[in-house]
């Protein structure tokens, strides 16, 4: 619009406070994200464990997810899938016990030890309308894997 200064002149009293033109606000996130994380306890896994998660609020959460190598040979492969969206995310690598490994939907990021690390698949979301079945499989000759999951619950 070139005429700012006159894209109000036809208006009249009453029409004073109406636009003649329309605007759309789209907002990719939630309204609101909580400030804490709920945390899903540790988990311990041999050799593959499934977590059921039901998300409170009404926006899919963001899963952050820590899984702590305690003892380990031949760890190559740690793979979650959420089984109700379908989504899985795998990090390939070689791993040794003491290895922390998190699953940052938050950031986007998979961290090995700290250190951002290749990875393949999808993040992981968690859908508020249904419960969510967390799968975790690790691949190795044998393993002991801690696991912990935590989100922070979101709302639109």
């Amino acid at each position: 619009v070139r005429n700012w200064d006159r894209i109000f002149d036809g208006r009249k009293k009453e029409d004073v406070a109406t636009s003649p033109f329309r605007l759309e606000f789209l907002c990719y996130e939630p309204f609101g994200v909580a400030h804490d994380y709920t945390t899903i306890g540790t988990v311990t896994e041999i050799p593959s464990q499934n977590v059921n998660i039901l998300p409170s609020g009404t926006a899919p959460a963001k899963l952050v997810a820590y899984a702590i190598v305690s003892e380990g040979t031949g760890v190559s492969t740690i793979t979650l899938t959420n089984n109700a969206t379908g989504e899985s995310i795998a990090i390939t690598d070689t791993i040794y016990a003491g290895d922390v490994i998190e699953f940052n939907t938050e950031e986007l990021t998979v961290y090995k030890n700290g250190v951002a690390s290749d990875y393949d698949g999808a993040f992981l979301f968690l859908d508020p309308s249904q419960n969510n079945l967390i799968t975790v499989d690790v691949q190795s000759t044998s393993h002991k894997v801690n696991l912990t999951l935590r989100y922070k619950p979101s709302f639109h």
